[in-house]
């Protein structure tokens, strides 16, 4: 019977992760954004989203003073949560947050998923840009990493709460092997995700080939939908039995998966209405 020892509430905002210097900096990056939530619940654009705003009472909150304070602030605070759990000495730790269109996309989007697998993938953090202050992210790693799990728990979960009547999804693997979002350059509220499927080495046949599938999907930000999807499936011959070889084939099918990619997106984006 497990048993509940602690339980910790945490707010989940890129000023945890950005250093303050980089704060105005994510200021900056929003003027480009058309789906930006108001505290009055409106999404809009930066320039609507301003003409509703208080600004005289924003201003005198994002001062560096201000914007360094409450960095040390949050700082502390994520400290002592990790003295805290350090503490308890956990068997499992069930985390519970948001997917953000990491794993689930709005072709399957459950309302609860448990993820119950032998152990789990931690993407190391994305590299320097405007939105992260042209820094590394604090407290994320510079390499993946995987950790355990507990599936047993896990399952126990997901049964429990479907005698209960509870209608929950489950996950016993990551369905990407990797993920890579970027604005298409088109249309900058159209995201573009793009899910390596397939990338392996046929040894087997004579001669031997390589496969890379790209599921590429277009999401629309405004609405939080998805717009357009497509899969690319190319093979390339292994022209020599080494190495060397592989990776020639391996570049040949990527290029020409990217090379039919582009002119997708574009007539893909052209087909979307117009932000306004």
């Amino acid at each position: 019977m497990a048993e509940l020892v602690l339980g910790i509430g945490t707010s989940h905002s890129p000023q945890l992760s950005v250093s303050w210097e980089g704060w105005a900096m994510r200021g900056e990056a929003d003027k480009g954004n058309p789906a930006l939530i108001g505290t009055d619940g409106i999404v809009s654009g930066y320039d609507e989203l301003l003409a509703r705003a208080d600004v005289t009472r924003i201003a005198r909150e994002i001062t560096d003073d201000k914007f360094r304070k409450r960095f040390e602030e949050n700082q502390r605070a994520i400290a002592q949560i990790a003295e805290v759990i350090a503490k308890a000495s956990l068997d499992v730790l069930v985390m519970i947050g948001d997917d953000q269109h990491e794993y689930l996309l709005d072709d399957n989007m459950p309302g609860v998923c448990i993820y119950w697998g032998n152990q789990v993938l931690v993407k190391k953090g994305p590299p320097p840009s405007p939105r992260n202050g042209n820094r590394p992210l604090i407290g994320y790693s510079d390499q993946d990493r995987v950790a355990p799990t507990n599936p047993a728990l896990g399952k126990h979960l997901i049964e429990h709460l479907v005698e209960s009547e509870f209608d929950v999804a489950r996950m016993e693997s990551m369905p990407r092997v990797d993920v890579l979002y970027v604005m298409t350059g088109v249309r900058p509220d159209l995201l573009l995700d793009i899910t390596v499927r397939d990338f392996y080495h046929d040894v087997v046949a004579k001669p031997a080939v390589v496969h890379v599938e790209l599921a590429s999907e277009l999401i629309d930000w405004r609405s939080r939908s998805l717009f357009a999807h497509h899969t690319f499936n190319v093979s390339a011959p292994v022209r020599t039995d080494d190495a060397k070889g592989a990776a020639d084939a391996f570049n040949r099918a990527v290029t020409e998966a990217l090379d039919a990619l582009v002119p997708w997106v574009e007539e893909e984006a052209a087909k979307a209405p117009a932000p306004g």
